[in-house]
């Protein structure tokens, strides 16, 4: 907030992406999973099939707006830099998916030091016009920072 006035947001949440497990494992290295080693198709309570896999989730920004008025002024990357804080007690890293046609948007992530890991092509978005919402086929880019590399709360405090 500026003068009572919100000029941006972020918002960050643990998403499993909606893949399967050996899908996340392509995407990141580090995951977390639990085997059950010691049972005869149990699991150590003893009342359930063990889970082959159990994924964790990851730290993703799901939201990212910055007034129009403010955009240029480091508001976006402070409030990146405060989900990649927020994060950094959940994961080594924090990602987020954009649509590829947004350059823009691309570039700045670039420029903040997020790096292109997958693109999506079998994403949808919702498109709403004169006859109602539909969903269509888009491509979204997914890209990751390490939690806490170059993260200045100071900066973000400051606005």
């Amino acid at each position: 907030m500026l003068d009572g006035q919100v000029i941006g947001w972020g918002e960050v949440r643990v998403s499993d992406f909606n893949l399967a497990a050996e899908q996340v494992e392509e995407l990141y290295e580090d995951v977390d999973y639990t085997v059950y080693q010691g049972g005869q198709g149990t699991s150590p309570s003893g009342l359930a099939p063990p889970p082959i896999k159990t994924f964790r989730g990851v730290p993703l920004v799901t939201n990212l707006c910055v007034d129009h008025n403010y955009r240029g002024m480091g508001v976006g990357e402070s409030l990146l830099n405060c989900c990649l804080a927020s994060a950094a007690s959940w994961d080594d890293f924090c990602y987020l998916k954009v649509e590829k046609t947004n350059a823009k948007a691309i570039n700045f992530y670039k420029g903040v030091g997020w790096s292109m890991v997958y693109e999506d092509g079998a994403s949808r978005r919702v498109d709403v016009g004169v006859f109602g919402w539909k969903e269509v086929r888009t491509v979204e880019v997914c890209m990751r920072k390490r939690c806490g590399q170059d993260v200045d709360i100071a900066s973000v405090i400051a606005i």
